[in-house]
């Protein structure tokens, strides 16, 4: 049966939310009204597929909420704080390349979120982005990575992996040791395209011909009074 507000469209056979064509920003209220006049607590999680005229998730939008998968289209430039906080039935999520952040306590204690697809384009992880998300057990990071938070993985008990480009890997390693000793920086090459289609426990290496000489940083700076790690890497000039 297919229920239908102002900005969705509910198929209660396939728990899929549909939010319609022509929305731009997603809202808390818009989830608010899809919610309206539910028993959601003994409702099932659902997917939520976004239309590419989406171009901002707002805080909150999806916090509380039983979302269980969510891609996020290109589209979207924007993702507020705590947009998905507390999304507990939270399994999979894929992050727009346009999304230039992912800010404090985005993802925090999504605990059963097992895959995050991070992909090129995303620069910054923010405070407590993924605090508590206790069934992630590796990450993927793209290149274009610049800084992040020391407390973004916090409560993140199960995580051992992170996979990062050779370019920023010697940062990466330091991050790792000086923040989450637990947590193993492993180096690949190539795209990360490639490495997000091994969906296995075990990534496999995906290594190319070209090889780039870089010279890596590794400073703290202030911001919102939280120390990050500056994650930048400086190609140099032959």
């Amino acid at each position: 049966m297919l229920y239908e507000g102002e900005h969705w469209i509910f198929d209660d056979e396939a728990n899929v939310l549909q939010i319609k064509d022509g929305v731009k920003n997603i809202k808390w209220y818009t989830i608010t009204e899809f919610q309206h006049g539910r028993d959601m607590y003994n409702y099932k999680e659902f997917e939520v597929i976004l239309p590419n005229t989406i171009r901002e998730i707002t805080a909150d939008a999806f916090s509380h909420v039983k979302l269980a998968k969510i891609i996020i289209p290109d589209s979207v430039v924007q993702i507020g704080e705590r947009a998905f906080f507390d999304t507990a039935y939270l399994k999979e999520v894929s992050i727009s390349s346009k999304v230039y952040d992912i800010g404090s306590e985005t993802f925090a204690y999504c605990y059963n979120l097992k895959k995050v697809k991070i992909l090129e384009g995303v620069q910054e992880i923010g405070i407590l982005a993924f605090a508590g998300c206790r069934s992630l057990t590796k990450i993927v990071l793209p290149a274009t990575i610049k800084y992040m938070s020391h407390d973004a993985f916090h409560y993140c008990d199960n995580l051992k992996e992170l996979y990062v480009p050779t370019v920023i890997y010697d940062v990466c390693k330091s991050f790792c040791e000086k923040n989450y000793p637990n947590i193993t920086a492993i180096p690949y090459e190539g795209s990360i395209d490639d490495m997000l289609l091994d969906d296995s426990d075990n990534i496999t290496e995906i290594t190319n011909t070209n090889q780039v000489s870089t010279d890596t940083n590794n400073k703290s700076i202030s911001f919102n009074g939280v120390i990050r790690t500056n994650l930048i890497a400086n190609k140099k000039k032959k």
